[in-house]
């Protein structure tokens, strides 16, 4: 039709050979047949060797079938249990798990399943963790943005009694590698040290800082913004004279950011919000200016991003 973006996908599947096509319908098959070989031995409860290859064969076509990782664990565990030496055969049985996982995880990098089950493996104590965190490093290294393997990652750290200031530096590394890794960000908020502090989150804020006006248009370092101005706002909202001061200084360094980048979006938003915050506190002088200036960046975020007039409307009504 008129105006619609050609499907890739169906093209190249409108390419195919009939002989590509039936050696596809020649994997469906297998895999149909191993997947029923392996619930039915799950479904009568038998764990034995040969189980663990089937196993292994069809999580490495879909690394997500979870119930079938669910039997894996069970058949792993009734093994170790029948060797003659359980500890060593789970410590061998683990090396091969780590394998499958990697191999799984090679194939799709954000499998829920995999993931949990090499962690698995790992709370038993059955894994190298200097290894897995090095492993860690070099998949984020691939895809910076794998909240799963950020995941994976802060919980081996915690196990392996990594301390938080080193957790801080390695966010700090992928952060200056690219800004706009949210992952990062979002990591770097939960390792910061507690309780918060106001020098603590005012160097956050000068981290944004250097972020923002090297790419004003990237969002991840203004959500990361958001909760730093939250977080600082909370522990002076008992004097409204502090929380105005620290408005009014947040609002000058972005208005010398908007006078060098006129059209970014999220400046002009984020001014609208600080100006906003400040219109609340009525027991500073100046605070009806502020709203009005507030639905003035919010009617220009409307021309700068017409696609999000309703956002922009609605928060102009809240004003």
């Amino acid at each position: 039709m008129h105006g619609r973006v050609k499907s890739v996908q169906r093209e190249k599947e409108h390419q195919k050979t009939d002989a590509q096509r039936q050696e596809e319908l020649s994997k469906v098959r297998m895999y149909h047949e191993v997947a029923g070989k392996v619930l039915e031995l799950k479904r009568q409860q038998l764990y034995e060797p040969s189980a663990l290859p089937l196993t292994s064969h069809l999580l490495l076509l879909n690394p997500e079938f979870h119930v079938v990782w669910n039997y894996r664990r069970q058949a792993i565990d009734a093994l170790a249990a029948k060797a003659q030496d359980p500890a060593a055969e789970m410590q061998e049985m683990a090396k091969t798990e780590l394998k499958l996982t990697l191999d799984a995880l090679q194939r799709n990098p954000k499998s829920y399943s995999a993931w949990f089950q090499r962690q698995w493996v790992i709370d038993r104590g059955l894994g190298d963790l200097k290894k897995e965190i090095g492993l860690c490093d070099k998949l984020l290294d691939l895809d910076e943005r794998n909240f799963h393997c950020w995941n994976y990652r802060r919980h081996v750290c915690k196990l392996a009694g990594v301390s938080d200031e080193d957790q801080l530096a390695f966010t700090t590394q992928k952060i200056e590698q690219n800004f706009s890794n949210y992952s990062a960000l979002h990591h770097r908020s939960i390792s910061l040290p507690e309780p918060l502090t106001a020098d603590l989150l005012f160097d956050e804020i000068g981290l944004v800082q250097q972020a923002v006006f090297t790419e004003p248009d990237d969002q991840s370092a203004w959500f990361y913004y958001r909760w730093l101005l939250t977080s600082i706002l909370e522990m002076v909202e008992s004097s409204a004279e502090d929380a105005a001061g620290f408005l009014k200084s947040q609002v000058q360094w972005l208005d010398e950011l908007l006078e060098m980048e006129m059209e970014a979006k999220w400046v002009v938003v984020t001014l609208a919000d600080l100006h906003y915050r400040l219109g609340a506190i009525t027991d500073v002088d100046g605070w009806n200016e502020s709203k009005k200036k507030s639905v003035e960046l919010y009617e220009r975020a409307i021309e700068l991003d017409p696609d999000h007039r309703r956002y922009y409307q609605d928060m102009k009504k809240k004003r």
